[in-house]
């Protein structure tokens, strides 16, 4: 599986971003693939924020017990997706109706931190310092990572989250 999340092109060149710009999120999973880019209404999200939600939602979903779900939606748009986490807790991810990925949740976890993190090293630095937008991505991130490594400890037989 893949995520992507990138800049609207108009934000791309610049030297200073708002933590409202405008972004979009892909996802090409096993079963199939979403985007918020390229539909007749424009799906574009305030990117920034639309990350920090996506991971704490994310973080939110796993520690939850039994079966669950979090319904995750940009940020000013309305492209969604929908995390379902099963009994034996991997995790279907899905577009409307379409089934895009079904995942383990420690891959889906790390597969998102790894992305995020891509995408923060390259476009934080272009955001205000001080911005209460930006300091929660870098909060969110922070947390994300710590959690990704609880579960790797978990997952190894090393802990609990």
């Amino acid at each position: 599986m893949i995520i992507r999340f990138e800049l609207s092109e108009r934000s791309v060149t610049l030297d200073s971003l708002s933590p409202y710009d405008m972004g979009h999120i892909e996802v090409v999973g096993a079963l199939d693939s979403a985007s918020s880019k390229g539909r007749i209404l424009d799906q574009a999200m305030m990117i920034f924020p639309s990350i920090t939600h996506l991971l704490d939602g994310l973080r939110t979903l796993v520690v939850q017990h039994g079966r669950c779900v979090f319904e995750f939606g940009g940020i000013d748009c309305s492209f969604t997706l929908r995390f379902e986490k099963g009994k034996d807790r991997r995790i279907r991810m899905r577009e409307g109706k379409r089934v895009l990925d079904v995942s383990p949740t420690l891959k889906l976890c790390e597969t998102v931190l790894t992305e995020a993190s891509r995408f923060v090293r390259e476009h934080r630095h272009r955001l205000p310092d001080a911005d209460s937008v930006a300091l929660d991505l870098d909060t969110s991130l922070v947390d994300f990572e710590r959690f990704v490594s609880a579960l790797r400890c978990l997952e190894a037989g090393k802990g609990d989250i």
